[in-house]
């Protein structure tokens, strides 16, 4: 069920950041619905986060809520729905990468070795989630 709703209504985005270390790169994981049911559900399977209930854009919409998980919190979740998946499995199979893809402890800096395969990775997730027909601006990570 989990799996299911995920590959119809969630989705994978790599946020960024600055540290004191330099650009940061992180996975999120999340599904945005009317139901608060489903949400719970899904907390009690993989933990994260509820969010709402939010406003909605239309006039006439219901508000909604939103099951989310983050870096580390992650970790659990993708591999266990990717399995099951057919439409989202690529951009949770990156996901997954780029977690595998950073440093070992808080704080510290990403191998510089890493770096060109975390923006490609970026860049990717970002091709996949694109909506419309606009141009695609690509993730820039400078170099340490």
């Amino acid at each position: 069920y989990c799996a299911g709703l995920f590959d119809g209504e969630g989705c994978v985005t790599v946020g960024r950041g600055r540290a004191k270390h330099g650009t940061t790169l992180s996975v999120m994981a999340r599904i945005i619905m009317t139901d608060r049911r489903a949400m719970d559900i899904l907390c009690s399977h993989f933990g994260g986060r509820i969010i709402g209930p939010s406003p909605s854009s239309h006039p006439l919409g219901k508000p909604t809520y939103r099951w989310q998980v983050t870096g580390r919190t992650a970790v659990p979740v993708l591999p266990a729905i990717l399995p099951y998946l057919h439409i989202k499995a690529e951009v949770v199979r990156l996901g997954l990468r780029l977690i595998v893809l950073r440093p070992s402890k808080r704080g510290q800096r990403v191998p510089e070795a890493y770096l060109p395969e975390r923006t490609y990775i970026a860049n990717r997730v970002y091709e996949l989630n694109h909506k419309g027909t606009g141009p695609l601006r690509p993730v820039r990570i400078p170099l340490p």
